[in-house]
């Protein structure tokens, strides 16, 4: 059986709206909640997998390559935001609310950089030498932000606040940690 890496990653995205669905119907209905969770463990598993596979079975592609980051970025923003809006979001703004808030904005707003950074790092290696190799390859910050991230989905999904906006806080930290590292590495060529 060949294990296609990008097949994972495209599952990836795919589940994405029946968790936000779930999510939602739990909002009356408090048992879709487990199906959200349990639905949201297995994106987290082809996360997982998906590089597992690619650098196990040597089936990394120039697509996966690109497209796992970005599969990342459409489950965990859109979870992130859904769960602000079922969960924060309230016509009084609190403390909650507003950090969340804050924070969401914040990771989107470099979230949004780097992949428009990666996509035109794809289209100029595509364009200059049909061979792809990026210059932005992923960093422990940023596999750190994942990890962080996907605790924060989970924490509160599982209505977990206090340990979510920590996560949270933490994976927001990583992130331009984690942006910082590659334009150094990329303007200067500082590599530590």
């Amino acid at each position: 059986m060949k294990v296609k890496p990008n097949f994972l990653t495209t599952l990836r995205i795919i589940l994405t709206p029946f968790i936000i669905v779930f999510l939602i119907l739990g909002w009356k209905i408090p048992a879709f909640i487990i199906f959200a969770f349990i639905i949201f463990t297995c994106a987290v598993i082809t996360d997982f997998l998906d590089g597992w596979f690619a650098k196990h079975f040597n089936r990394k592609t120039d697509l996966g390559v690109l497209l796992d980051p970005i599969a990342d970025k459409i489950l965990t923003l859109g979870l992130l935001f859904t769960l602000f809006f079922l969960n924060f979001y309230s016509a009084a703004l609190n403390l909650a609310s507003s950090l969340f808030f804050g924070l969401l904005v914040i990771l989107t707003l470099r979230e949004s950089i780097i992949t428009i950074y990666r996509i035109f790092d794809y289209c100029n290696y595509c364009d200059i030498n049909k061979k792809l190799k990026f210059s932005l390859e992923p960093n422990w910050q940023g596999k750190a932000k994942t990890v962080f991230l996907i605790l924060t989905v989970s924490s509160f999904i599982l209505k977990i606040n206090s340990a979510g906006f920590f996560f949270f806080i933490t994976a927001v930290i990583m992130a331009y940690f984690s942006l910082i590292k590659h334009f150094l590495k990329d303007s200067f060529g500082l590599d530590k």
